[in-house]
Order: C-alpha cells, then structure tokens, then sequence
C-alpha cells in the first residue's frame, strides 16, 4: 500500500514539475541567492551575523563537562596558558661555531623586542631579565653550572666579609694568596676570578678617592649578582624564548592573526642580520591560526577539484554536457541554500565541519544522478515533446524517487547520529551535513527535473548508449560473480571475518601532531622545542592554592614513575635536587657565619696612605710574578691588577692633603656601606628559608599565577627508554599511564595532555556509540521502508561487508584510528546504505533481469554515484592537513569497497534466493492437479 501511495505522490509530482518548471526555478534560484547574502552579510533585523569561523579547539568539547570546564578555567584564568613564543635557535650545542651563534642569538633576541614593542599588535615582551630582580635566594634555582660558580663566587667575597676597611680587605687578601701553596694557587680555576675583583676594588678605591658624586651603590660589584642579563633558555641551554602577549581583535577570523603576522614579519626583517641563527614563531594560538587557515584552504581547493572532477566524469559518463551540468547546477543551488542553513542555524564552521561542502559534493550529486540514468535510459522510448518527457520524467521518479529518498534520508539519519555525542565539533558537522543531504535531496526532486523540462524537451542521444567507447557499468562485468554464488559469498565471508578479525586489534591514536597541516612552521617549532628543548608541549597542569601545597603536591608528583622531577610554573621553584643544594647552601653559610652574624672590626686607622702602601708592595710581587711561568688566564689578569695599582697611585700623588683626608674618609664609608650590603645579600642569599613568589621577577612567575591567587604547577612526561622517546608522550600506551599517574595526585588535573586523553577517550566512545545508533537507525528505516525484514537485512549488506573490509585494508596498511578518520564509524553507515537500497527496490521491480538488482541503469547510476562520492571524499585526500586527508582516504577506500560488495555479493545472494523461490514454485507447481491451471500468474511483489 505504502508504495503505491508513493508511487502515486511521485508520478503527481512530477506533472506539478513539468507544469510550473518556471515557477520552481524562480523560488529555488531566489532562494539560493538569499542564503548566499545571508552568509555573507547576515540577516541584521533578525540578529544573525555574517558566518564565521571558530578557531578555538575547545569549543569543539561540550563545556559542561567537568575536564574540559577546567581546562578553559585555565586557559581563561592564568596568562600563562596564552601567548605567542618566539624560537630562537642558534644550532647543535656541539658545533664549533655555537657559542657565536648564542651571541648572535642574543642579539637578534634584543632587537626583535625592541621591533616588537614598537608595533602596535604587541602588549609585552618577556625575554631577558637583569641578574639584581632575582632576590639573592634566587641563586638555589640557577642551573649548573651556574648554581657552582654562584657559590664559588660567594666563596670568594670572605676576605671581603672578613675586612671591615679597605686597609683589612688588603692584608685579608694577601694573606689568603700567600697562605696557600704557589703551584695551588697557579692550578686553581678560582684565582682569575679572584684576582679579577680584587682588581675591580682597586678601581673603586680610585674612583672613590677621586670622584666626591660616587655613590655607595657604584662601589665594586654586587654580590651574588649584578646588573648583567639573563636571556630566558630552555633547560638544554640551546633554545632562547622569547613570550610576546598580543593585541586581540576578537571580532576578526583569528583573534590574534593581526599579531600573529606582524611578529612573523619582525623576524623575518631580522634573521638576515644574525645568518648563524634560525627562529620561528609557535604556541597553541599559532597553531590553532595555522590549522585554521590550512583547514578552510584546504577545503576551498578541494571543492574546486571535486566540482571539476564530478563535471568532466558526469559529461564522460552521459556522453553530453547538458545534464551533467545540470545535476551540477541543481547541486550547487543546494550548497547555497546549506551555507544559509549553516549561518541561521549555528553561525560558524570549524576545523571539523568546514569540510561538509566537500561531503554534499560527493554525496548530493548522487541523487541526480539517479534519476539522470533512469531518464536517459527510457526518455526514447517516448514521443518526443512535452507529453513524452513529461511521461519519462514521471517514470524516472517513480522508478527511482523510492531508492533515492530513503537513501537520502537514511543518510542524513546517520549524520544525525553524531548530534548524539557531546563532542560539539563532531555534532555540528553531523548537524550542518545532514540538512545539507536533504537540501540535496530537495535540489534534485525539483531544481534538477525543472532544468529537465526546462531545457530538455526535444531529447536524443549524440552517442547511442550501446555505441559509447567508456561504459561505467556493463553486466559482463557482474555476471562471473553472479554465475558462481556460493564461491562469491564463501569468498567475501572470508575477506570479511578476517578483517573484522584485523580490525579488532587495530588502536586509537591520540597523537594530533600526525593529523596537523605538514610543513606548518609552528608545528616544526613545537616539535624542535619538544626535541631540543629538554620540555615537552604535552604537559599535565595542576592548580594549587599555596607554595607550601604546590611542596606537597610536587613531592608526590616526583614519586610517578612516568613524570619528570623537573617541573615547570611555581613548579620551578622547586628543583628537583632543592635537598642536595640546600645542604651546599648551608656548609657554605656555616663557614661564612663567623662574618655574617658579627661584622668585623676595623684593624687600624682608616688611611688610605696606608692602603696604597701596601698595593704598592702587592706591585712589586706581582710584577715579579710576571716574569715567571704561569697560565695565560692569570697572566692577563694580574697585569690588569697592576694597571689599576697604577691608576690608584697616580691619582693618590696627585692630591694635596685635604683632598686626601677627605678621599680617605669617602673611601671608608663607601666601602663598609658596600660590605654591609653585599654581606646582607650573601645572607640572604643562603638563608634556608623557602623561596617565595617576590624572589623571582614578576614577569617571570606572573604566567602562572591567577587572578585570585591560585598558582599552576606543570607536570612533564618522562620518557626514559628510547622506545617511549621515538613514540613519543602521545603513544596511547604511555599517555594512559601518563594521565592515570597524574590523576592519582590530583583528580582535577588539566593541561594539554590531559585534554587529548580525555577528549580521545570521548571521541573513542562517542563515536563507537554513534555507530550503533546510525546502524540501528538506518535498519530501522530500511525495514520501514522495505516493510520485509530480510530485504532490509540484505540492503546493508554491502555496507556492512564494506565497512569490515575498511577497517582490514587500513590494519594491511599499517594505518591507525585517529580522532579524525574515527568519523567513518557512523558515516559509512548512512552513506554506504544508500547502493543497497537502489538494489533492492530494484530487485523488487524486476526480479527477473541479471545482474539481479542492477538492470534498468540501477547499476550504472551506483557506480556512477559511487564514483561521484570517491572523487567528493577523494578530494580530500591532497589536503595538506593530514587530519583532513586521513579521513578522505578512509571513507574514499569505504565507498570503494561498498561498491564492490554491491557488484559482488549482493548480485551472488540474491542469485541464490531467486534460485531458490524458483525451486519452491516448481515444486509448487508439480503438486498441483494437471487438468487445473491457475487463474493468473503469480506476481513479485517483495521479499
């Protein structure tokens, strides 16, 4: 009843068509027209925007889930989360040229700043900081060996700690140099160093007696540091990194893509200055900016090609130009009509959905196609004119509108299945590709025929269909398959159970380094941080309330197996030998307490006659040193020593007594404020209190510190053997143990890693989930449709067969699953189907003619369909976002091998049940009395 009812809906549609054909391309191309303006410009009286596109990766994941809502708190909360970072590298640490290019790394580091704080996209600059904003307990944090030549310098101010003059100071020292063994002295690293700043002090001393606007400040040097600059390394001491905050223009494509060029441009105006180095710009926005722009390009290419593709195989296969391009025409209406769709209904794409044009190009066209072969097929066997085309174009719906409409609805349903997930970039595809499929589908049941009657009414071949050189699907082809059933079948069971065998030991890959745009510079800077860098990008982040919580908690981290003792953040407060270093600290400090509790007392008058006098002895004992073997290094320093001993007298016997009794006077003072000083920063220095968040620069720790207070702590992966360093910290073997470890510390735990794991865990299951669904679903569909179970059952058989045989080839291959190609688990489903079903009605109209299933042009129009879908998703395959090419090439080889199983198995079963209703009916036949014929043949209806 139902499909005679639909018969009739089609056949009554049809004449409308053939009717008001002006009528409905006015409406249709009106339509078209609205949506497009509608995308471009939006809809302001009704307050829908222009489309857009949404670059932010985490508005992909449901943000009620708890996991992903701590992730976006994070990067919302903490400055340290955002960011461009500029990459300085100035080549392997064990090139003979290194320490040159570190030079010139430096240098193009200082410039670039200075570029960048003068453009106007730029907030900050964080790339150096002067030694004298670390607090001196900050010297516990330095890296070795600097952390050893900190103390050691600190070693050497005792003689300065232990003169409570500059006369002391002097005899201090000599009796240092002379207490210690000569051949000692010479082989110590130490004595440049010393000799260094005993030289330093003589100039002070000069300065001091000369120049009355000194001031303390200017005396000698700072201790333990200075003025001088840190440049912020990563830990291998190879890569400089420069922290650039940007100007944010969230009203554009990419918030940061105005910034993102202008930084790009500084060093590319700067590298040719400094050859020796190599920089580049990353961080997550960059790579978001980067995937954005190589994803929607990609896309915008691949429709061009597939459009041209689908056209030049339409025109082959119909041998005329005239209905290609207007299955074309009628497609491309539809798009139009998607992108309004799209714009009114959710407003943006995404990396994820941005793909959809290319899956209606595929797919859409197919339902014209259908019709197309049909109306081919029987249009001569009417009279030419309007009657005879309105009785072709009424046969070729009626003939295949069934077919067409419930593949195009099961289809959709499929697509429906992802709205089901809380994988939001995943649902919106779904969402935006399945209305597309029925704006197709509308497109074809009435664009496409109107163009039909519109431009078509006087039709004939060019080329007879029987004469034509390029046949997409001749019965030859089938009918080996056909003759020999049960090899056919036993074969596919075969190939099928081995690969669902294949398939079942294949593993999600949750590693989006190798789904990202190759040659994408910001990823090839991840990656050179990741392996020259000593840090992983791959990081877990826990957020604490306090330093002592961030001790705590960092002490069990440590204790994990599969985490770095290093971490980063506040993390970096607390190295990961902070016990050892304290102990060095503290045998240090109780050597030095004598000095440091209770200042000395000034042995004499402080006179600095006296002192010169005794410099000048030093001269003489030095100068004789000069003409003896020793190492160059001191060499150069004692004549330096012997220069400033020479300033000092020079401008000591040019002064009268006054100047002399004042000099003096400033001398000392000078020097016991500068001792005083520099002895509270050596007491600082090694005082065993734990170190706070006002000891490092502001600047520095501030990326890790939020609004109220709480602070972040960066847990990296520790990748031990040289299995887990090749494989890397994505492998799911040891990302699991990764983010299982973390969790046991802290439940709440977010960061980079933990949102691949988390969201490839929801990929995993989502889409598993949406594949029962669309499966379910589509049955369900079929069998309304069908209204016969076991038709239904055999209209998914190709799909079914195609969807194992995937998954086999990919597991042949070497292939993984990965969060972009997963896609095909509910997808293949609907699209796969829609072969099966053509199939079947077909079968059910003619249950006589081979290849069972795909006479009256069913089976050119499956191919030719088919064909259409391979190149649409085939197009995809040269995007350079390898994501994006994962998933053309799976579902391209899905729709090869659904294709396949329809010329193979499906033809072969069905041969084996018509065989077998057959037998039935000859037995039937036997039984039955001779001299009574039946009334009329028995008709075919289904099943």
């Amino acid at each position: 009843m139902h499909e005679h009812l639909r018969h009739r809906l089609l056949g009554w549609w049809a004449g409308l068509i053939s009717r008001r054909c002006g009528s409905i391309l006015f409406v249709a191309l009106a339509a078209a027209v609205g949506s497009v303006m509608i995308t471009l410009v939006g809809l302001p009286l009704a307050g829908i925007e222009p489309l857009t596109f949404q670059s932010d990766r985490n508005e992909l994941i449901d943000p009620e889930l708890d996991w992903n809502r701590r992730y976006v708190t994070w990067l919302s909360e903490i400055h340290g989360a955002h960011g461009l970072y500029v990459v300085i590298d100035p080549g392997p640490t064990d090139a003979p040229e290194f320490e040159a290019n570190r030079a010139q790394a430096r240098t193009f580091a200082d410039d670039l700043a200075a570029r960048l704080l003068s453009d106007g996209h730029v907030e900050t600059v964080v790339w150096r900081f002067r030694r004298d904003e670390f607090s001196p307990r900050a010297l516990r944090l330095l890296p070795e060996p600097q952390f050893s030549e900190a103390l050691a310098e600190i070693r050497r101010a005792r003689p300065m700690l232990e003169a409570a003059s500059p006369n002391d100071l002097m005899l201090v020292a000599l009796r240092e140099m002379g207490g210690q063994d000569q051949e000692r002295l010479l082989n110590d690293p130490t004595t440049p160093q010393s000799i260094a700043d005993l030289a330093r002090v003589v100039r002070s001393c000069t300065q001091a007696l000369t120049d009355d606007s000194m001031t303390a400040e200017q005396f000698a040097w700072s201790m333990p540091g200075d003025a001088r600059h840190e440049w912020t390394y990563l830990e291998t001491g190879r890569l400089l990194v420069m922290r650039v905050s940007p100007q944010r223009d969230e009203g554009s494509l990419s918030a940061v893509k105005a910034s993102i060029a202008s930084v790009r441009r500084a060093i590319s105006e700067g590298l040719p200055a400094c050859p020796g180095v190599e920089a580049g710009l990353t961080g997550i926005e960059v790579v978001e900016a980067d995937e954005t722009t190589a994803a929607t390009r990609d896309s915008a290419v691949a429709s061009i090609f597939a459009v041209a593709l689908i056209t030049v195989l339409i025109i082959t296969a119909f041998a005329g130009w005239r209905i290609p391009l207007m299955a074309i025409l009628s497609l491309l209406v539809a798009v139009a009509w998607s992108f309004g769709y799209l714009t009114i209904a959710i407003g943006h794409l995404q990396v994820i959905s941005v793909v959809f044009t290319v899956i209606l190009l595929g797919l859409g066209v197919a339902y014209g196609v259908h019709v197309a072969s049909r109306f081919e097929l029987i249009r001569h066997d009417y009279a030419d004119g309007f009657g005879g085309l309105r009785s072709a174009l009424r046969e070729s719906l009626e003939s295949m509108g069934p077919g067409v409409i419930t593949g195009a609805v099961t289809t959709a349903a499929a697509f429906c299945t992802t709205m089901l997930t809380r994988f939001v970039g995943v649902a919106e595809m779904g969402h935006i590709a399945a209305a597309g499929i029925i704006l197709c589908l509308v497109s074809m049941l009435t664009v496409f025929p109107a163009l039909l009657r519109a431009w078509t009414p006087r039709h004939h071949h060019h080329v007879p269909m029987l004469d034509r050189t390029l046949h997409l699907f001749e019965d030859k082809w089938v009918m080996p398959f056909v003759r020999r059933p049960w090899v056919t079948l036993s074969i596919g069971a075969l190939v099928t159970v081995a690969s669902l065998v294949a398939a079942s030991r294949m593993q999600f890959d949750y590693d989006l380094m190798k789904l990202q745009p190759a040659g994408i510079d910001s990823i090839e800077w991840q990656q050179r941080i990741s392996a020259y860098g000593g840090r992983s990008i791959w990081t877990g982040i826990s957020i604490v309330e306090n330093l002592d919580a961030a001790r705590q908690r960092i002490e069990r981290f440590a204790a994990q197996p599969t985490i770095r003792p290093e971490f980063g953040g506040v993390g970096m407060l607390f190295p990961p030998d902070e016990a050892l270093r304290m102990t060095r600290i503290g045998g240090l400090r109780d050597e030095l307490a004598p000095w440091l509790e209770k200042p000395p007392v000034a042995a004499g008058a402080n006179d600095a006659g006296v002192l010169i006098a005794g410099l000048t002895a030093v001269r003489l004992g030095v100068s004789a040193q000069l003409t003896g073997a020793i190492p160059d290094a001191i060499r150069g320093e004692l004549q330096a020593l012997v220069t400033e001993i020479d300033e000092l007298q020079k401008a000591w016997l040019g002064m009268d007594a006054a100047g002399r009794a004042a000099g003096s006077r400033r001398l000392a003072g000078h020097y016991a404020r500068w001792r005083q000083t520099q002895a509270q920063a050596i007491a600082s220095a090694l005082d065993p209190a734990p170190i706070g968040l006002d000891d490092v620069p502001p600047a520095l720790i501030e990326s890790y510190v939020s609004q109220d207070g709480r602070l972040a702590i960066e847990v990296q992966p520790r990748l031990d053997d040289a299995q887990a360093q090749r494989d890397g910290p994505l492998h799911p073997l040891f990302l699991g143990r990764f983010h299982h470890q973390m969790t046991q510390v802290d439940p709440e735990i977010t960061g980079t890693a933990v949102q691949i794991y988390r969201s490839g865990q929801l990929i995993w299951w989502s889409y598993r989930q949406a594949a029962l669904w669309a499966l379910i679903v589509v049955f369900v569909l079929v069998v309304i449709d069908f209204q016969n179970f076991h038709d239904a059952l055999l209209s998914v058989l190709p799909v079914a067969v195609g969807f194992a045989t995937t998954f086999g080839v990919m597991w042949l291959a070497g292939m993984t699953i990965n969060p972009a190609n997963i896609i095909v688990l509910p997808l293949m489903f609907g699209i796969g189907v829609d072969s099966g079903v053509h199939m079947l009605h077909r079968w059910r109209q003619d249950p006589v003619g081979r290849p069972l299933g795909l006479t009256g042009g069913t089976g050119k129009g499956i191919t030719l369909t088919s064909l259409t879908a391979m190149i649409g998703f085939g197009s995809l395959m040269i995007a350079k976002h390898r994501g994006i090419a994962s998933l053309g090439f799976v579902l391209t080889l899905g729709i090869a091998m659904t294709m396949l199983a329809c010329w193979t198995m499906l033809p072969a079963y069905l041969e084996l049940r018509s065989r077998g209703d057959a037998g039935k009916q000859d037995a039937a036949s036997v039984e039955e009395p001779l001299d009574e014929a039946p009334d009329a043949a028995p008709a075919r209806v289904a099943g």
